[in-house]
């Protein structure tokens, strides 16, 4: 769904410049009753006129995790557009907390955006999607049709997210193509905001991603293409309810 791209094209230092770490005024959050969270470890938001800030810190006051939510109307519905995300602390779950309480406890549905990393946010949207005994459901958005659906516990990734196409005729026609990271540096003169193609090596996950979606099935003569451009796609997530969103 989102598109997937390489962690390395997020602008981290645009996004945690000194206005976030001195210029903005973070308050606790009271509420965490839907989510399990240790008792070192506490959340608190901050607002300005354009964002919505939600941060977890340990009982040091250290930073580990942020969202940067932007309030947003797709199909006549309003959302938290999830505009930046960042965690200090790698592989620690710390994101996965931050997530759960706004898909939990927040006024508003969580979405995501149109591009989401590999590794990274593709994988955290996956470990949550598949958590058992969760509070929040997980939806697709569609932008064509501006409708929602629940995702299915037993979806395909291939299913969920894409690349752009583009990207793959290149990978289709590199006869070099391994299972290594690969510098397109010195393979093609091109460069595309979304892959850093011709500039920045592939993250190893994505580029197995898309390897084993181009790969000829077993036992059958014809070859069949999984990955798609999904760009069109979005993820949803919004506490448990009986009804589904709109």
């Amino acid at each position: 769904m989102p598109n997937l791209i390489s962690p390395n094209e997020i602008d981290v230092d645009g996004f945690l410049d000194d206005y976030f770490f001195y210029r903005l005024v973070f308050i606790n959050v009271l509420d965490t009753s839907l989510i399990e969270i240790e008792d070192s470890l506490q959340i608190v938001e901050a607002t300005d006129v354009n964002f919505r800030y939600i941060k977890l810190i340990n009982d040091e006051n250290d930073n580990l995790s942020v969202l940067r939510l932007q309030e947003k109307n797709y199909g006549g519905n309003r959302y938290y557009l999830i505009n930046k995300s960042y965690s200090f602390v790698q592989q620690k779950g710390y994101a996965s907390i931050l997530y759960e309480y706004c898909f939990c406890h927040l006024e508003l549905p969580i979405i995501s955006d149109k591009y989401q990393t590999k590794a990274g946010s593709s994988n955290l949207w996956s470990k949550l999607h598949r958590k058992i005994n969760k509070n929040y459901e997980i939806f697709i958005y569609n932008d064509i049709i501006e409708k929602s659906k629940r995702l299915n516990s037993k979806v395909n990734d291939y299913s969920v997210w894409g690349v752009d196409l583009e990207i793959v005729e290149i990978y289709k026609q590199t006869k070099d193509f391994q299972f290594d990271a690969i510098d397109y540096r010195d393979v093609f003169e091109v460069y595309d905001p979304y892959t850093n193609i011709g500039n920045e090596y592939i993250h190893k996950q994505l580029e197995d991603f898309i390897k084993n979606g181009l790969a000829k099935r077993k036992n059958k003569k014809s070859f069949k293409q999984k990955v798609n451009d999904r760009v069109h796609l979005r993820l949803v997530g919004k506490k448990k309810m009986t009804k589904s969103i709109p």
